[in-house]
Parts: structure tokens; C-alpha cells; sequence
């Protein structure tokens, strides 16, 4: 099996990493001074439609795909990571989108089904980066794997933002901002994770539930606090605006200290036969069971509990649930098989 990365950056890859920033803001800044803020849109029905496509790379469902199988067949303990930053980013989109209220561009409102929330930053662009560029920079040091993600992770994370500006339902200060946020996140996020991961990990499962559900939920609140003062609004209405993020973190605080204590599974120890069962058996249940939650949480919750209460229970199925189920009917089936493929 390919050599597992760390996830850890070279000191020549983060300063890599903060010139690329560097350049997004000073090329960014230009663009903008020089007049192209709005520019980069299309009226060409044949360009957008392309990159209408191009842009469902950074939808929900395929990143709730991707997260499943690479959580359930490839490397558990490297899905919590990705699972770690791209939920954080997820809720940093959606307090920053609240806290600026940035109006999209005119063309946005052209379109026969135009985007109702805010701008700055721009939601495809900072999720694309968090979630391609992670993947890709956590496999630099992997040689098996490098090369193919570097050109599948790298295409997504240029033309997911550029179909933004294409569309016209972002323009050049909402994906410059993104990006820099993301990025800006990612660097952070790979220097501190290999400090902080020895010591999480030493903790005992109690205290990792503990801290980890008041992070969330002092997210949650703070997020709320912040807008509630800001735009001198109700509080239970802001609390709404980052609930997606906040519970996917809390299902993570309470599903991964549980099924490491519990359950460990190790998608990366069985065989290719098992992990590709494992795909077919783990995403449909993860798919179904989000789709059940978003219709009946709606009916019975208010919406910032509705919210809250989905991506919580979300991640307690993909994260516990949905390896108990595995554990228990291909990974103990597979042991007990003296010709299951090694």
C-alpha cells in the first residue's frame, strides 16, 4: 500500500504557499483598481454552460460523496483531518458572508435561477481550495499519488473559482477574498496540526468530547453574537446563518472520539475487495440519512435547531453509525474468510 503522508508541509512549501498568497492579493488588488472587478463575465450561452458544469465540483453532494469514501474507504484518520478544515471553512464562509452582506454582482440577478446570499466571500471558492488543496498538499510527499492529484485537485481549485466570475454570480473581490481566506486557513491549519495532534491525541475520549463540543458550540454562539451586533438583529436569526458549520463540527467532536474508542475501523488496513464494499454499503445510508434529516428537521425544528440538529446527527451516522455497520458485516466477514483477498 502507498506510504501515508503526515500531513505536514516543508518549510520551502509554506513559504511556497504564503508567495502564492502574496500574489493573489497584489494581483487581485490590481485587477481591481484597474476597473475588472466585473469583467470576467460571459454572455455567451455556450461558455457559461460549461462552466455551469465545471462549478458543480464545488457543490454539497459531491463533497459529502468524496468525504464518505475517503472516510470509509481509504484513510479514516486522514478524512477527520479534511473533515476538521473544510467543516471550519464552512463555517467561516457563512459568518463572513453575514457579517459583510456584499451584494453578488448585476448578472446574477439575469439568471433564471439567481443566487440569494451574500457575496464576499465566495462559498464555491473557499470550499473548493479548502477541500482540493488539502487533499493535495497533505500527498505531496506521497510519490504514488502526487502527480495524479496535483493535476485533479489543482484543475478543480482553478476553474471552480473562475466559473464564479464566468457565471456571474460572484466577481473578482468575492473569489480573491475566498481564496485568500482559504488558503490563508490551509497554512494555518497544516502548521498547527502537527503540534496539537500528539496532545489532542493523548487526551483521554471523555475530555476530546468535552473540548471538542464547547469549540462547537462556542462557535456557534460567537458567530451569532458577532452578527447580532452587527447588524443589530435577533439572535435566534444569526444563529441560523452558521449552524451548518457549527453542527458539522459537533457531530466530529462526539462521532470520532466514540468510533476511535469503540469501533476502529481502519478502512486502510483491509483489502481493496473490502474498502470497495465498503464504498457501496457506507454512501448510500450517508446519503439517505441526510436526505431523511433535511426533510423532517425542517418540519419539526425551528431553522437555526433544524440546522444544527442535520449536520450533527449527519456526521454521528457517517463517522460512528456507518462504521459499526461496516465493522460488524465486512470487516468481521472478511477476517473470518480464510480466502478474503489480502
Amino acid at each position: 500500500m502507498a506510504q501515508r503522508n503526515d500531513n505536514q508541509l516543508t518549510l520551502r512549501q509554506q513559504v511556497a504557499l504564503v508567495v502564492v498568497i502574496t500574489m493573489i492579493i497584489v494581483v487581485g488588488i490590481l485587477l481591481y483598481a484597474a476597473g475588472y472587478n466585473e469583467s470576467f463575465y460571459s454572455d455567451n450561452p455556450q461558455v457559461r454552460s460549461v462552466f455551469e458544469a465545471l462549478t458543480n465540483l464545488g457543490t454539497d453532494a459531491l463533497y459529502l460523496a468524496l468525504i464518505s469514501l475517503i472516510y470509509l474507504s481509504y484513510d479514516k484518520r486522514f478524512g477527520r483531518r479534511l473533515c476538521y478544515v473544510f467543516f471550519f471553512m464552512v463555517y467561516v464562509t457563512d459568518l463572513l458572508k453575514e457579517f459583510f452582506q456584499d451584494p453578488r454582482p448585476p448578472a446574477n440577478l439575469e439568471r433564471d435561477d439567481p443566487y440569494t446570499s451574500y457575496g464576499l466571500p465566495s462559498g464555491h471558492t473557499t470550499t473548493a481550495i479548502t477541500f482540493y488543496g488539502y487533499i493535495m498538499l497533505s500527498h505531496l510527499g506521497d510519490r504514488r499519488l502526487r502527480l495524479p492529484l496535483i493535476i485533479l485537485c489543482g484543475f478543480a481549485i482553478v476553474v471552480v473559482p473562475i466559473s464564479r466570475l464566468v457565471m456571474g454570480v460572484h466577481d473578482l473581490q468575492d473569489v480573491v477574498g475566498g481564496a485568500v481566506i482559504a488558503l490563508s486557513t490551509l497554512l494555518a491549519y497544516m502548521v498547527f496540526l502537527p503540534r496539537a495532534a500528539p496532545v489532542v491525541k493523548a487526551w483521554s475520549m471523555e475530555r476530546q468530547i468535552c473540548v471538542g463540543v464547547a469549540v462547537a458550540l462556542l462557535l456557534w454562539v460567537i458567530g451569532g453574537l458577532i452578527l447580532t451586533a452587527r447588524h443589530s438583529g435577533e439572535l435566534m436569526v444569526a444563529l441560523e446563518e452558521t449552524a451548518m458549520g457549527a453542527g458539522l463540527l459537533l457531530g466530529c467532536a462526539i462521532a470520532f472520539p466514540l468510533e476511535e474508542a469503540y469501533v476502529d475501523y481502519r478502512p486502510d488496513t483491509m483489502s481493496r475487495k473490502d474498502r470497495m464494499i465498503a464504498g457501496v454499503i457506507g454512501l448510500p445510508i450517508t446519503i439517505a440519512v441526510y436526505a431523511v434529516l433535511a426533510i423532517v428537521s425542517d418540519d419539526i425544528l425551528p431553522g437555526y435547531a433544524a440546522d444544527m440538529l442535520t449536520y450533527s446527527v449527519l456526521i454521528l451516522v457517517l463517522g460512528l453509525l456507518v462504521p459499526m455497520i461496516l465493522k460488524r458485516f465486512v470487516v468481521d466477514r472478511g477476517a473470518a474468510t480464510p480466502e478474503a483477498e489480502q
